[in-house]
């Protein structure tokens, strides 16, 4: 009974790491996403100021920074979604006895073998429990 309340306590303690992280993440994204937005917002009305007093050279001016904030914004989305990716596609994870490895170069491998270089990759995902 004892054991069970402590590991609860200690999966409470764990989720609510995890999730400070995910509020921090998502602040952090928000704040990125947001400053085009704004930076677009700000350029609309002064590509509606430059239209109505017939300024063209200051029209196309604002029209190429719009489409360079646009695609700020892009490539920060496209950024998110790589990361969700990555963070989903988690391989199998397979015990490496680090000794083996970091002996010397030279006894990585056999002779006239080819094994492949060991791969490390974090448990850590922020998009599951």
């Amino acid at each position: 009974m004892l054991s069970e309340g402590l590991q609860r306590l200690v999966d409470l303690k764990a989720l609510e790491r995890r999730n400070n992280e995910l509020e921090r993440f998502t602040y952090t994204v928000s704040l990125d996403l947001r400053s085009p937005l704004i930076s677009i917002h700000g350029f609309v009305g002064l590509l509606e100021k430059d239209l109505n007093s017939g300024n063209n050279e200051f029209v196309i001016a604002d029209l190429t920074r719009i489409n360079h904030v646009a695609s700020t914004m892009e490539e920060l989305l496209s950024d998110l979604l790589e990361l969700s990716r990555v963070c989903r596609a988690v391989g199998p994870i397979e015990e490496v006895v680090l000794a083996d490895w970091c002996q010397s170069p030279w006894n990585c491998c056999p002779r006239g073998s080819r094994r492949p270089a060991p791969t490390f990759a974090s448990t850590w995902n922020p998009f599951r429990s």
